[in-house]
């Protein structure tokens, strides 16, 4: 079973269907769901990001939360822990915020990070791939 940790990028990608990736990941979302033999996670304070830029990008907050609570039920949450930001603190990520997300994918041993930041991850022991690259790994499988 392969485990996805998605970068917020991707996650707004997701939420947003204005963004130009929106397609992919909602596609990846929904391959990943329908077949069961997948697991797809984000770190706690995605979920923070991706309410702040939604309400901001539509100025409705109750919307936002019903975004923020559907994420919650779809993903499995990996805590941002004490763990996770010394880790990310020690990482040679050149981002923080991606370092944050790099040490929490590798920590629950994740196979990939779906984010569509070409520059993050590439020291990671999980492999970088966007949501279009996930989905060819997907039908190959």
């Amino acid at each position: 079973m392969s485990k996805f940790f998605f970068d917020t990028n991707v996650l707004l990608d997701l939420v947003i269907p204005a963004r130009p990736q929106h397609g992919f990941a909602a596609e990846l979302f929904r391959e990943i769901a329908a077949r069961g033999d997948g697991r797809v996670l984000l770190l706690a304070s995605s979920l923070k990001d991706v309410y702040y830029i939604f309400n901001r990008h539509y100025g409705d907050e109750q919307t936002a939360r019903k975004v923020i609570s559907q994420m919650r039920a779809s993903f499995e949450v990996v805590e941002l822990t004490l763990c996770v930001v010394d880790d990310a603190l020690c990482s040679n990520e050149p981002d923080y915020e991606d370092a944050l997300v790099r040490a929490a994918a590798e920590n629950v041993r994740c196979d990939y990070i779906v984010s569509r930041d070409e520059k993050a991850f590439r020291a990671s022991c999980c492999k970088r791939v966007d949501a279009r690259q996930a989905l060819a790994l997907l039908a190959e499988s």
